[in-house]
């Protein structure tokens, strides 16, 4: 009966380990892959060639699916630049606010979508109080994609600690069911051995 027991904690152990992994390759593809690749992007000194509100975009938290004007900043990066500081007849590329924000058509969400206690962003304050045409901006592009520039980067020390708090909790459920199954392997290992003995020793006993 106690070794029957043994072998549903050692399944239950494995079960947990099955679940940990599970999570754990679920959060690599999630959270951590974009994470690592968001610090490949490398720094660069881009000149702003072209803003406008032609765009618009809704809210993600919009309930009557308007839609308002949003501000889309296009630059003219490293080699796009000549010796004498004009820009070259290139396509400029649209700059995207971070990383996340890669797959949307505008540089800011419209500022009905911001938060009221929200700072406004420094590249929109420039466009408010000014013509920004032509002032360098540091950015960051991706070396496998060119054309995807954006204005701010996450630091390699949060990256660092979204690793460590992403992979913590899963880990420490594959190592719970490890604990489990190496335990309960051996609580099963020596209580068949033991019974074995028993066997043993009870022929043993018939024949004397």
């Amino acid at each position: 009966m106690l070794c029957n027991k043994a072998e549903g904690i050692f399944l239950l152990g494995i079960a947990i380990f099955l679940v940990g992994t599970v999570c754990l390759i679920a959060v690599e593809v999630c959270n951590v892959y974009p994470a690592r690749q968001e610090q490949a992007f490398q720094a660069i000194n881009c000149t702003i060639v072209d803003g406008n509100m032609e765009a618009s975009e809704k809210c993600s938290n919009s309930k009557n699916g308007e839609s308002y004007p949003c501000l889309r900043i296009h630059v003219a990066c490293g080699k796009e630049l000549k010796s004498d500081g004009k820009l070259q007849h290139k396509t400029p590329r649209l700059l995207s606010k971070d990383f996340h924000s890669l797959q949307l058509q505008c540089t800011y969400t419209p500022e009905q979508c911001m938060q009221r206690n929200q700072p406004k962003p420094h590249l929109l304050r420039l466009f408010q109080s000014g013509n920004p045409i032509g002032a360098t901006v540091h950015c960051f592009y991706n070396p496998e994609d060119p054309r995807q520039v954006i204005a701010q980067k996450t630091s390699v020390k949060s990256y660092n600690k979204l690793v460590l708090k992403s992979m913590a909790w899963p880990l420490g459920i594959v190592v719970s069911g490890m604990v489990v199954v190496v335990t309960a392997g051996c609580v099963v290992s020596a209580l068949r051995s033991r019974k074995g003995y028993e066997k043993i020793a009870d022929f043993n006993t018939r024949l004397v």
